[in-house]
């Protein structure tokens, strides 16, 4: 049986997520950082999620991460 209230609660903590990082984009992008949502970014990162993995092979899924942004070369 789906938990309404649970349901309810997972879509205000999306809500919230989204605003935060909205906030944080907003903050650090022209000092030259990148917010990293996840999805796909071919020859930057592998995968879609954002994993990180101590030394004790323990993994923690990231909901978004700073990166700084590689300066691109216009084409000639």
């Amino acid at each position: 049986m789906p938990n309404p209230a649970s349901a309810l609660g997972e879509a205000v903590g999306h809500l919230i997520e989204a605003g935060v990082q909205n906030i944080i984009r907003a903050t650090v992008e022209h000092l030259g950082y990148f917010v990293d949502t996840g999805g796909k970014r071919p020859g930057v990162r592998k995968g879609t999620k954002l994993m990180l993995v101590n030394d004790t092979d323990n993994e923690k899924n990231w909901s978004f991460t700073l990166s700084k942004q590689r300066r691109l070369r216009p084409k000639t």
